[in-house]
Parts: C-alpha cells; sequence; structure tokens
C-alpha cells in the first residue's frame, strides 16, 4: 500500500494541487483501491481521535489567557518578571522565562502562556531597535 501512496503523491503533486490536497487525494485513492478495509472507518476514527476532553479544553485556555492579556496582567507579570531580572545581561530572556513561570503557574496551560506572553513579548525584541541588517536609504 506505501509503495502506491508515494508515486501517487508525487503525481498528483505534480498535478499543481496544494500539499494538503495532494495528500488528503493520495490517502482516500490508496484506501479505496489498495485498502482491505471499508474506507468509512477512517474518519469514523479521526472523529473519536478529536473527541476527547483534553483537546476541547484548549481553546477555553487560550480564551482565559486572552481576558488575562486583556485585563493587564500579563503585562503586570512581566514588568515583575523584568523587575527581578532585567537588569542581568540577557534581561529580556530571564524575564520572559520568569514571566512563563508566573503565568503558567496561575493559567496552568502552556498554549495560554504562550498566547498571553508571546504576544507582548514578541513586538518587545522584533524588530532590533538599535542593529538593522537592511542598508540605509
Amino acid at each position: 500500500m506505501l509503495s502506491a501512496l508515494i508515486p501517487l503523491f508525487f503525481a498528483v503533486l505534480l498535478l499543481g494541487l496544494p500539499i494538503f490536497a495532494a495528500l488528503a487525494f493520495a490517502v482516500i485513492l490508496t484506501l479505496e483501491f489498495f485498502s482491505p478495509g471499508n474506507p468509512v472507518i477512517v474518519p469514523m476514527r479521526m472523529f473519536s481521535g478529536v473527541n476527547n476532553f483534553s483537546l476541547m479544553a484548549i481553546p477555553f485556555f487560550i480564551l482565559a489567557a486572552e481576558l488575562m492579556r486583556i485585563g493587564g496582567l500579563s503585562d503586570r507579570l512581566i514588568e515583575l518578571a523584568k523587575a527581578l531580572v532585567g537588569w542581568v545581561p540577557g534581561g529580556l530572556a530571564a524575564a520572559t522565562v520568569l514571566a512563563c513561570l508566573f503565568f503558567g503557574s496561575i493559567s496552568g496551560s502552556s498554549p495560554a502562556t504562550v498566547v498571553a506572553i508571546g504576544t507582548i513579548m514578541y513586538p518587545a525584541w522584533w524588530p532590533p531597535a538599535t542593529t538593522s541588517t537592511f542598508p540605509s536609504v
């Protein structure tokens, strides 16, 4: 079955389909023609894989992170972290790690921490304010 899937995938790619469509089309055709099982089992297994409580909680953790960011909790945690370790060399990175530690212990979720702290800290280091790789015009 794998010997049919890979050439079919590359053939569909050469026809100009996007990668996601080529993957789906190649898998569907391979299951239809080269698999002894029923292809209806594939969507049933996909749904049962997605249908669990831990995956359903992730959007609510991200909502909680956005509410904490809008409420200003993230900003206050970052300012506390900057006051504690911002003076050391590499202080922005250390403050980011410390703010993530604080926020992760409050929210209990890594994706929520990335959303709340990352949206604030990403503009703090990019683009670099002092050096530029582009020539001045």
